[in-house]
Formats: structure tokens, C-alpha cells, sequence
């Protein structure tokens, strides 16, 4: 066999040994990441409206 078949085996094979097994372990990666990013983004919205409403109720408070 010439090089280059040699070399398109062993590149086949680090694809099919390597390659193929992370990808599950960068997507759950990146699924994880992005769930905690939305946490994080809800529980800041959350504190904001919360906020908002403490404001509102001082105000009125306040004003009556």
C-alpha cells in the first residue's frame, strides 16, 4: 500500500476512535452550560421584578 492510503486509514480511524465518542460529551457540556445560563437569566429577571414591585409598593406607601 502507498502512503496516502495508509494515512486515510489512520485518519479514518482516529475519526471513528476519537471523534465520534466526544461529541455526546460536548454537546451534554454544552446543553449544561446553557441551562445554567438560563438559570441564571431567570433568576436575575425574577430579582428585577421583584424589585420593581418592592418600589411600587414603597412609593404608594409612601404617598398615601
Amino acid at each position: 500500500m502507498n502512503e496516502a492510503t495508509l494515512f486515510n486509514e489512520l485518519l479514518g480511524t482516529i475519526i471513528r476512535g476519537l471523534v465520534i465518542p466526544v461529541i455526546p460529551i460536548i454537546t451534554t457540556y454544552i446543553v449544561s452550560v446553557l441551562n445554567k445560563y438560563t438559570e441564571e437569566i431567570t433568576s436575575k429577571l425574577d430579582s428585577d421584578t421583584l424589585a420593581k414591585y418592592t418600589l411600587i409598593a414603597e412609593t404608594a406607601i409612601v404617598t398615601s
